[in-house]
């Protein structure tokens, strides 16, 4: 057995991986993890990996595996896999101020490392900012129309304490507003 981490250089990666090989990543991971015995770090995952291991997405690859946040330490293992995206913080102020409260365990079996996801709701907020043709794939899909909670996406989006609380610009949540109400329009059951 050759890890997946050890098959491919950063020169030689492909940049779309099918639900299996993402589960690869995690697990070459979590064996990483192991090896330091009593070390449980958590890690968060969003975007496209998320939304395709959840079952919410109607995609079968994504280019990478976007890690939220994860414990500190857990970034230097991270380092080694270039398939793993650290810098999704970047869009912290695109993803609902108080996230942390809705995180969800990822249907992997780990045994080190607790991989950790925003709800589904929190996710369609990030890619109603994105709204990238991939984004609205995801947001239009079957797994995600039928297993949204409208009236969390609902107030996600209009309460004052939650994507407009992280949101750093008013024009860039007029524009997630704008957004949602013709998404919800179009697609709340």
């Amino acid at each position: 057995y050759v890890p997946l981490s050890h098959m491919y250089s950063i020169y030689d990666w492909r940049t779309d991986m099918d639900a299996a090989e993402m589960r690869d990543v995690i697990l070459d991971i979590d064996d990483k993890v192991s090896e330091n015995n009593g070390w449980h770090p958590s890690m968060i995952v969003a975007g496209g990996c998320a939304m395709i291991l959840n079952g919410w997405s109607s995609r079968r690859n994504t280019d990478d595996i976007d890690v939220l946040d994860c414990d500190r330490d857990l970034n230097d293992v991270l380092s080694e896999f270039p398939q793993v995206n650290c810098n999704v913080n970047a869009y912290g102020d695109q993803i609902p101020y108080n996230y942390e409260d809705r995180l969800r365990e990822m249907p992997i079996d780990t045994s080190a490392v607790s991989v950790l996801t925003p709800s589904l709701e929190d996710l369609v907020v990030m890619k109603l900012y994105a709204w990238r043709g991939k984004d609205v794939d995801d947001l239009t899909s079957d797994g995600t129309l039928s297993c949204v909670d409208w009236d969390l996406l609902d107030y996600l989006v209009t309460s004052d304490n939650e994507a407009r609380a992280s949101v750093l610009s008013d024009m860039t949540y007029q524009t997630l507003l704008y957004r949602y109400l013709d998404y919800a329009d179009m697609y709340r059951r």
